[in-house]
C-alpha cells in the first residue's frame, strides 16, 4: 500500500501569522490619512507574496508543511 501527499507538488506557502511575527510587512497597510489630511502612501510590502524576481518573499511568507511526500507500507502474512 502507498500514500502520496501533494501529488502535484504545489508550493504550500502562506503569510507568516501576525501572532508569530507581529510586524509582518504583509499586514502593515499604513495609517491611511496623514496629519495634513492627505492620503498616506500604501506600504510597498502590503500583501506582497513574491519578490520582483518571482521567488517567495522570505520576510512575509513561510513554507506550510512539506512539498511532495510519499509513504509506502508492506504487510507480510505468515
Amino acid at each position: 500500500m502507498g500514500d502520496l501527499f501533494n501529488a502535484f507538488n504545489f508550493e504550500n506557502v502562506a503569510f507568516i501569522s501576525s501572532n508569530v511575527y507581529p510586524n509582518n510587512p504583509a499586514f502593515v497597510y499604513g495609517m491611511g490619512v496623514q496629519s495634513n489630511g492627505q492620503l498616506a502612501p500604501v506600504n510597498p510590502g502590503f500583501m506582497k507574496l513574491r519578490n520582483a524576481d518571482g521567488n517567495y518573499d522570505p520576510q512575509t511568507t513561510a513554507q506550510q508543511g512539506s512539498p511532495l511526500q510519499a509513504q509506502m507500507g508492506l504487510r507480510l502474512t505468515f
